[in-house]
Order: structure tokens, then C-alpha cells, then sequence
């Protein structure tokens, strides 16, 4: 079924099995001539979506073009892009441990996450928590400043606005132990009786 006008210039309707969904689609130039058309699905409303379309004429008009054109891109599209980019400036041991914390724990925990989108409450429940499952403290500290690089690099590219994710903050204490002290010497006291 085709789109539906609606007061809004840019915004369509359209029918779904839940009912009447809105959508935006803006076309526009970007700084070196080449037309784009920027489309969105699935608002609630119709302000919704114009609201939308208001933000991304916002960016064009900026000459922010990029942020619209990347604001799909996945963490993993960008990571990739990121250490193709750099990785001739990395020194060897610099370029082994971000190449293993991208490949162990980034990409694995956050790669289908879209860049803009991540927030910090999101971070801290797919990344941060789960390595603190298995991992020190000190190597959770270490992937999340890799992975901190990686995004202020997308913002100092214009790849998204801004970095939510600064002043992500976590105890390094957080780090579940198996057996209080107490506990630990009552084991080991045990064990020395067997």
C-alpha cells in the first residue's frame, strides 16, 4: 500500500498490522552536490515524524549532512572503519590489545547496536556488566577506554552529534566475588583439614 499525504509536506501515512504508522522522507543535497533522500519509519504520530524531519533539515542547514547520512551506522561498521583508518599510526602492541578488545568484547557485545542510539544505561547493561562477570576490573576499565576512543572518534568525524557515553563511570570494586572473607577462610580452613 502506498504512503498517504498528510498535513506535513514531508510526512506520510501508512497501515501496518498494529494500525497507522507515520513516516518522513527528506530529500537534499549534500555539501559536494550529490542528492540524498533520508527516509524514517514507525512514528506514533504525525508530529512525531515532522519533528523528525525538522531535525534532519536542522543538520542539512548546519552542513551536518554526514550525521544523516551515517545515523544508521552500527557500532561495528564504524569499529571497522575506525581501525582501517588508523591502524598504520598504532605502535604493534597498541594495535594487538585494541585489535583484541574490538574482536573479544566490542564487537561481540555492541557490534549490531546503532551508533547514535547507544545510551549510557544501554552501555553499562550490554558492555560494562557482563565482562565484570568474568573479568578484572582493570581489563573492563581498558576495553571501555578503547571503546572510548572509537566514539569520540565517530563524533570528532561527524559520524554522530555528540558521544553520550562521556563520563560513563563504573566501581572498579563491582566485581563479583565467589566467597566473602570470611567465607574464603572457613573454605580454606577445610581444606587443609582434607
Amino acid at each position: 500500500m502506498k504512503p498517504a499525504k498528510t498535513e506535513y509536506k514531508n510526512v506520510f501515512s501508512y497501515e501496518t498490522k498494529k494500525g497507522t504508522m507515520w513516516m518522513f522522507r527528506y530529500q537534499f543535497v549534500d555539501a559536494f552536490g550529490k542528492r540524498h533522500d533520508k527516509q524514517q519509519r514507525k512514528f506514533k504520530t504525525p508530529e512525531a515524524a515532522h519533528k523528525a524531519e525538522l531535525e534532519a533539515e536542522i543538520l542539512v542547514a548546519n552542513d551536518e549532512a554526514r550525521q544523516l547520512l551515517d545515523s544508521g551506522m552500527t557500532v561495528r561498521q564504524w569499529t571497522q572503519q575506525f581501525i582501517k583508518l588508523k591502524q598504520a599510526e598504532w605502535r604493534p602492541n597498541y594495535k594487538q590489545n585494541i585489535t583484541t578488545a574490538v574482536n573479544r568484547y566490542i564487537l561481540p557485545l555492541l557490534g549490531d547496536r546503532k551508533l547514535s542510539k547507544l545510551t549510557k544505561m544501554e552501555y553499562n547493561y550490554l558492555f560494562i556488566q557482563p565482562q565484570l562477570e568474568h573479568l578484572k576490573p582493570s581489563s573492563v576499565q581498558a576495553n571501555h577506554r578503547y571503546f572510548m576512543v572509537i566514539m569520540n572518534a565517530a563524533e570528532e568525524n561527524e559520524v554522530i552529534s555528540r558521544n553520550k557515553l562521556k563520563g560513563v563511570r563504573f566501581k572498579t570494586s563491582e566485581r563479583r566475588k565467589p566467597f566473602s572473607e570470611d567465607d574464603l577462610a572457613r573454605f580454606n580452613g577445610q581444606l587443609k583439614q582434607e
